[in-house]
């Protein structure tokens, strides 16, 4: 089968597509055919370094993929072959390939009588309303009317969180972005208000909720922007900058207060959790209540699809598309 390999870290060159043998899924996994593989900033930081060795060469990025079921493991309940699935984001890579071997516990079926939901569109936003919610609803404990503010708005991930804050009731969702040229699309995703980046520390906006997945000196300007109780949840660090430490006496002075969210490892703590969120996710997607601006690129540009990402010309997700009606297994 066709992949995209790391074979050592780098700029977006080093992804290269090459012919690997076809894995197959061991007692409690499942093989996909792989149609859609969402490309993340996530993958972006393994590529150059593995997140300091965390993920080592060689390997396949790509950590949340849609298609069909090939093949199941003997341990397997409620999944069979044919079956069109996304998964939720997992700490393993190899999406970036025609098949993938997963853990059954991160399969979400997608056949049901409400109608179907295509495999980009899926991937594209189903893992991240999962991330949404979970910071939102249970990190966040988003309250109505709550006023929200979300770093790196046009990002993959970020892009989301307008559509679910105010489908949980939220009041205003202001969007910060790091230039002029992004404001118009930053408007696009739902924001109700743009600010940029730079304007942060001189903004008399104060906030209920502040979404992060930037980090950085973009994460220091927001915390002096919560208001008494507010929460800032951080949900990456796209700037792949070294780590905020926060004062615990400063936000006992402050009344505010920093949570963490990493939905792979909760994942892993609370799986009943998680996919009682994914029901909602799907169900929110299927429904139209997000908008997901999506791209779609051939398996053979992820390298392209990584530069774009770094440049910040993508607005929403970009998926790669191994498995299409032209080429088929």
């Amino acid at each position: 089968m066709r992949a995209i390999v790391v074979e050592q870290y780098g700029g977006p060159e080093a992804l290269r597509l090459t012919d690997v043998t076809a894995p197959t899924p061991g007692g409690d996994q499942v093989s996909i055919a792989v149609q859609a593989a969402a490309v993340g900033l996530i993958d972006v930081l393994f590529r150059r370094d593995g997140l300091g060795g965390l993920v080592p060469v060689p390997f396949i990025p790509g950590i949340e993929v849609a298609g069909r079921i090939l093949e199941v493991g003997d341990d397997v309940e409620g999944l069979t072959p044919g079956q069109p699935v996304v998964t939720l984001s997992r700490p393993g890579t190899s999406g970036y390939a025609e098949i993938v071997v997963v853990p059954a516990s991160v399969v979400l079926p997608l056949d049901d009588d409400s109608g179907p939901i295509a495999p980009d569109t899926a991937v594209a936003g189903i893992p991240n309303v999962v991330t949404a919610l979970a910071a939102l609803d249970d990190a966040a404990r988003l309250r109505a009317e709550d006023e929200v503010l979300v770093l790196g708005a046009t990002g993959g991930l970020a892009s989301v969180f307008p559509s679910v804050a105010k489908a949980l009731g939220a009041g205003r969702v202001t969007g910060a972005v790091s230039r002029a040229g992004s404001v118009e699309r930053a408007l696009a995703l739902g924001y109700d208000d743009v600010l940029l980046t730079d304007e942060l520390p001189h903004t008399a906006a104060r906030f209920d909720v502040i979404v992060d997945p930037v980090g950085g000196a973009s994460r220091v300007a927001a915390l002096s922007l919560l208001q008494p109780l507010g929460r800032l949840i951080a949900v990456g660090n796209a700037s792949d900058a070294e780590q905020v430490l926060v004062g615990t006496n400063d936000l006992w002075l402050s009344n505010t207060g920093v949570v963490g969210l990493n939905i792979a490892a909760l994942l892993e703590a609370r799986p009943q959790r998680v996919r009682s969120l994914a029901a909602r996710a799907i169900d929110l997607v299927r429904a139209g209540a997000v908008i997901v601006p999506v791209e779609s690129l051939p398996l053979e540009q992820a390298a392209e699809a990584h530069r774009r990402l770094e440049s910040r010309e993508a607005v929403g997700r970009i998926v790669l598309t191994p498995v299409t009606s032209e080429r088929r297994l």
